[in-house]
C-alpha cells in the first residue's frame, strides 16, 4: 500500500543563492540527508535550511508538484506562496 502523507519542499542553500525542489514523506528526515551530503545536487551547498513544504497526499501527486514546481511558472508559485507565509 502506498503513503498518503507526502510532502513537497522547497530548501535553501546557506552559503549560496540556491533552492532545490523535492519530494518526501519527512521533509526533516530528507533535510538532515541533504545536509550530510546523499544528494549528489546539493552535496557542494551545504548547509541547507527548509524554507516551505506543502503537504499534497500521495506520492503520484507529489512527483507531479514537485515537477511543476521545476518549471518557471511553478518557481513563480511556490516563490509567491514562500513570501505570502512569511508576512
Amino acid at each position: 500500500m502506498q503513503s498518503e502523507n507526502y510532502f513537497v519542499y522547497v530548501i535553501s542553500s546557506e552559503v549560496a543563492n540556491k533552492f532545490y525542489v523535492g519530494m518526501s514523506a519527512d521533509p526533516q528526515i530528507r533535510l538532515k540527508q541533504h545536509n550530510a551530503g546523499h544528494s549528489q545536487f546539493t552535496k557542494g551547498f551545504r548547509p541547507w535550511k527548509l524554507v516551505y513544504s506543502e503537504f499534497v497526499g500521495n506520492r503520484e501527486n507529489a512527483r507531479k508538484l514537485e515537477k511543476y514546481y521545476k518549471t518557471g511558472a511553478g518557481r513563480v508559485r511556490w516563490m509567491k506562496k514562500l513570501e505570502e507565509s512569511a508576512q
